[in-house]
């Protein structure tokens, strides 16, 4: 009905979807959520197009109509730049020296009380409010540049650990945590946050990364806890790991974390970030 509106044409309607005539004026908008014959993909009351490198939105009411550039999403490149503005807008050198002990936040370890802020990491999002605590330590061995032939020893890295809870665009509660490695790079006088490849480690460098996040009411004594939910990832041998979970309505994230490498002590273990 609505690809018809924005056409000002009728279209044909697969036989799978002739449960849907029934709705007379609205089809709910999780319910709405499909791609017609040519690959478009409607949302609500918006038409959603790809034209090449780029895709349109076209609205049903106004009939206005924009075109934004395809991007390739990645929270952990995400979280990268947004520490990278931070340490240079506060001339810190280190993720710690803003969020850690000595930081703002009155953190314990490296961590404790963690930092909330709102990530506004992708479009698609709606209501994305992330939760992140971070450590730093140093690598025994490691390649810091891009060109490094040799691995450089006790050298900085970081880990940050988040959860996020959003909206996604069929009105779909959801949570998310991540585990991950970072290292630091000096460029002129200021170390950089980057991530970390495995070609920067030595070769079967014993490394595990491990993230859980649970589904929980944020108050407790006002509302009756009638969803919960707990999922798990472990990544041996990897730097980076991503668990995520169907909230229900009402609901935050709550996650515990572990990052482990050979010959490093005291890094994050099982640690809960809420």
């Amino acid at each position: 009905m609505e690809e018809s509106a924005l056409r000002d044409a009728p279209i044909k309607i697969h036989p799978a979807l002739r449960r849907y005539v029934k709705f007379s004026r609205m089809v709910p908008m999780i319910e709405l959520a499909m791609v017609n014959q040519d690959g478009q993909l409607i949302v609500g009351d918006t038409l959603y197009s790809l034209r090449g490198a780029s895709y349109s939105k076209r609205h049903l009411v106004s009939r206005e109509e924009a075109t934004f550039p395809l991007e390739e999403f990645d929270p952990s490149a995400t979280m990268e730049v947004r520490l990278n503005a931070a340490l240079a807008k506060r001339k810190a050198s280190s993720v710690t020296e803003l969020f850690g002990t000595q930081g703002t936040t009155g953190t314990h370890s490296g961590c404790g009380r963690s930092n909330r802020f709102d990530f506004l990491s992708n479009p698609a999002r709606r209501h994305e409010t992330t939760t992140m605590c971070v450590h730093d330590f140093r690598y025994p061995s490691i390649r810091v540049d891009p060109e490094d032939y040799d691995f450089t020893p006790n050298a900085p890295g970081a880990i940050v650990m988040w959860n996020t809870s959003y909206r996604t665009w069929t009105d779909r509660t959801w949570g998310e945590a991540y585990t991950r490695f970072y290292k630091y790079r000096r460029i002129g006088s200021m170390l950089k946050l980057a991530t970390v490849s495995s070609s920067d480690l030595p070769r079967e460098y014993p490394r595990s990364t491990e993230a859980t996040v649970m589904t929980q009411q944020r108050r407790w004594r006002d509302v009756k806890f009638v969803c919960r939910g707990l999922r798990s990832a472990l990544n041996h041998g990897g730097l980076v790991v991503r668990a995520s979970i169907a909230r229900c309505a009402g609901t935050g994230t709550w996650s515990k974390h572990t990052a482990l490498m050979a010959n490093v002590q005291n890094l994050p273990n099982k640690y809960g970030i809420d």
